[in-house]
């Protein structure tokens, strides 16, 4: 199944030929700046009174996120890691944030995501096919992020349009 997804790099576009960047401040900022620019984007039904961000796999890019506290349009995101599976945290995450981990484990948290209000970024997912929401990746010159507009318009979390003006349309290989 051919899926469509979105493309835009908030440092510029990556060539194929670049390689990953080492997690660092620069990449951490940018990061937790990025989560927290998709968490403004979005819409859930009931809008929460704290954002939580469960967080599962290496975290090195989202540290400065777990380290230091945010907010999001007046309301507090609190980020912690998350050791078991969505099931017995789904009541408190409204984002849960996928860190570099195996196939198998990003693909057991995306599906215990799935059908539930829980906004999902992950990093690693070069076609950004895996189910996540949203997909970081981390290149020499800066950070990409694409969306998968199937698991966006399934989670029953609206994403303002304003964000896809940003983007430029790229074809996700199944």
């Amino acid at each position: 199944m051919l899926l469509a997804a979105t493309c835009i790099s908030v440092t510029g576009m990556a060539r194929a030929e670049e390689q990953p960047r080492q997690a660092g401040g620069d990449a951490g900022l940018q990061a937790t700046r990025t989560v927290l620019g998709i968490i403004s984007y979005a819409r859930w039904p009931v809008p929460p009174e704290i954002y939580r961000i469960c967080a599962a796999g290496d975290l090195n890019h989202l540290h400065e996120l777990l380290e230091k506290p945010a907010s999001v349009r007046g309301r507090p995101v609190v980020a912690t890691t998350l050791e078991g599976g969505i099931a017995q945290s789904a009541s408190v995450c409204n984002v849960i944030y996928l860190g570099e981990t195996s196939a198998r484990r990003r693909k057991q948290l995306l599906d215990e995501a799935a059908g539930r209000q829980i906004l999902t970024i992950v990093e690693a997912d070069e076609s950004c096919a895996g189910g996540g929401m949203f997909c970081l990746g981390f290149v020499a010159n800066g950070m990409i992020l694409q969306t998968n507009l199937d698991a966006i318009s399934r989670s029953g979390i609206q994403i303002n349009p304003q964000v896809l003006n940003l983007t430029r349309r790229k074809p996700v290989q199944p």
